[in-house]
């Protein structure tokens, strides 16, 4: 089969749904041709996968890149004074930031939809799958007229996301790409939410599959110069003010009872309410900025626990927990809601402490968390074990799923 994967930045993003993509694509090109379309720079974009073997690149490169860049350092300035300061110092970025927020979203997909048409004819696509998030992706492959199968990959809710649902904007976009594609592969939580809700017409187009980032990881990643006489725990991933705020993981990593106990954190965040929050904690927090995919890996490998923390959306699953599994690791699982849908997935791990957020009992958890990581400091799971709890999660199953899916929806089979 000749497959476009319609995706975001890939060399750049290291969210779980470009890392998934990434795996996804790695399987199905051992038997197909697999055509990438995403936008960056073109040489580093094509050093994602070790060889090119069966891969074909098209990359668009946009001029709103520095605009975009420019906007986002002004969401991240928090007071208001120094925002007013900040655009009489840069009058130029004013008009920039109205012209990005009303058209670059909309040249993005622009941009997409031209290309998927174009590629599509070109090479005689049997089919188009759009990586979502972020949603623009899907938009683009909905619009774009071409005779290939349509298949959306959504990992996350769009317009049944809790803190966004209903807008009506959200609600006629998914609508509309919901109506075009063939076939929808979702997760086990977004499929049996859209049994009832008002995207329930759409369910007979839906798939369930599993995360499949269940795998054994190369242990030949660079060290990380962490202090030997600390535990170090390792968080990866970006912090979200309404469903996935810090303020208790950094309370209770900063509390002096947890002693030679030092959490180091991978990512950051594009709220800029948060920024007080992103200050380094001598001995205790340290921040190093967002990573790529493979340096993140590197922090997870060198630690001696990891921290997960999770989000207040009980409907989307934090793909990483999975990343985290495949290291076999100790697990610190951070949860904002007893109905986190981690708890589930985790309860046959063997070396994890769950955490229900609760700020009163925060002295508790500081205990728990002392006594885990002394218990737990050096310990790892083989991967043949893992692999026996988690089997259905694994790539080979999954990625054998996938490509069944496209075999019956483009009639190969």
């Amino acid at each position: 089969m000749r497959i476009l994967f319609v995706m975001d930045n890939a060399i750049e993003c290291n969210d779980s749904n470009s890392n998934i993509g990434r795996l996804i694509i790695e399987y199905l090109r051992k038997n197909n041709q697999i055509y990438i379309l995403t936008h960056g720079d073109r040489s580093e974009t094509q050093r994602v996968f070790e060889d090119n073997r069966n891969l074909f690149y098209h990359i668009i490169e946009f001029d709103y890149e520095r605009r975009k860049r420019k906007y986002t350092q002004f969401r991240k300035i928090v007071s208001k004074w120094k925002k007013i300061l900040f655009l009489l110092r840069h009058p130029i970025l004013l008009w920039s930031c109205i012209i990005y927020q009303k058209s670059a979203k909309e040249e993005y997909v622009s941009a997409y939809v031209h290309s998927i048409e174009k590629l599509c004819k070109k090479y005689g696509m049997d089919g188009v799958v759009a990586i979502s998030s972020p949603y623009s992706t899907a938009k683009a492959m909905a619009r774009a007229k071409v005779m290939a199968k349509k298949l959306l990959y959504q990992l996350d809710p769009y317009s049944q996301n809790y803190y966004m649902r209903n807008q009506p904007k959200r609600v006629r976009e998914e609508h509309e790409v919901l109506e075009s594609v063939d076939c929808i592969i979702t997760t086990d939580l977004i499929f049996e939410e859209n049994r009832n809700n008002q995207l329930k017409k759409y369910h007979y187009k839906m798939k369930s599959l599993n995360y499949p980032n269940v795998r054994k990881i190369n242990n030949s990643y660079e060290t990380i110069d962490f202090s030997q006489e600390k535990i170090n725990c390792v968080f990866i991933g970006n912090f979200y003010k309404d469903i996935r705020h810090p303020k208790f993981m950094i309370q209770l990593f900063s509390n002096h009872e947890l002693g030679d106990i030092m959490l180091h954190i991978v990512g950051g965040t594009y709220d800029g309410d948060l920024s007080e929050y992103m200050q380094d904690i001598p001995g205790k927090v340290k921040f190093y900025g967002r990573k790529s995919s493979k340096i993140s890996f590197q922090y997870l490998m060198n630690a001696d626990i990891l921290v997960s923390l999770n989000n207040t959306i009980s409907n989307q699953m934090p793909g990483k927990i999975f990343d985290y599994i495949s290291t076999g690791k100790p697990i610190i699982n951070i949860c904002k809601t007893n109905k986190c849908p981690t708890l589930k997935i985790l309860e046959k791990y063997p070396m994890v402490l769950n955490i229900i957020e609760e700020e009163e009992a925060i002295e508790k958890m500081v205990q728990k968390v002392f006594e885990f990581c002394y218990q737990y400091k050096g310990k790892q799971i083989e991967f043949d074990e893992i692999r026996m709890l988690y089997n259905e999660y694994t790539i080979d199953v999954v990625g054998q799923q996938f490509e069944d899916i496209l075999k019956k929806l483009v009639g190969n089979i």
